[in-house]
């Protein structure tokens, strides 16, 4: 139904005179409604859409539209994690707290509670917690921050890959990609974890 709209607006678009049409819709494209409006001379603009970076994610691909899409800023909200062993990740934060001064805090992940939708007081209080991210980010924080986590470790989705998509969670998080987040988990996870340094 939002095809055939689509091609109806398009058609409406020539007959009404217009130069150019502006699609900011992606998901999935619509070509041939473009393409009847470019042989009429109309300029036809569409959204790639905000999937990715996997392959086929892009949507108006046809070789007669201007397919647009937006690029990350070449700036970071740097937050690093340095674990007991002395491996560092460098992840993203918008919440930006004072690291810890030098002290250690412990590590928490559970290869059976990936997305901290269950966590338990006793086992998570008053430590850091890596998490896979669960509906949002701070969602997420907020779960890890209701048992009494102190901080959490965002880790991002394997479609996002090693793009960090970075939001406000009003509590100590960092988020990292989903390649950095294997292996924090790995070392949370092993016997020799002995914790974080900071977050």
């Amino acid at each position: 139904m939002q095809y055939l709209r689509r091609i109806s607006g398009d058609r409406r678009g020539r007959g009404d005179g217009v130069d150019v049409i502006s699609i900011s819709i992606g998901g999935f494209s619509t070509p041939f409604g473009a393409f009847g409006a470019v042989t009429k001379g109309i300029f036809v603009s569409c959204a790639a859409g905000n999937s990715g970076p996997v392959e086929r994610t892009l949507s108006n691909e046809a070789p007669w539209l201007l397919t647009v899409a937006a690029n990350t800023v070449d700036r970071s909200q740097r937050a690093t994690v340095k674990l007991g062993d002395g491996q560092k990740f460098n992840g993203e934060s918008l919440d930006q707290y004072p690291t810890s001064s030098g002290s250690l805090l412990t590590l928490f992940h559970t290869d059976s509670d990936s997305y901290c939708k269950s966590l338990n007081s006793s086992q998570v209080e008053g430590k850091v917690v890596a998490c896979s991210v669960y509906r949002t980010p701070s969602y997420t924080a907020n779960l890890v921050k209701a048992a009494g986590g102190v901080g959490v470790i965002l880790i991002s989705t394997i479609i996002e890959g090693g793009i960090i998509l970075d939001s406000r969670c009003n509590f100590p998080a960092t988020k990292v990609s989903n390649e950095d987040g294997a292996r924090i988990t790995a070392y949370a996870t092993s016997a020799t974890a002995d914790g974080i340094h900071h977050l």
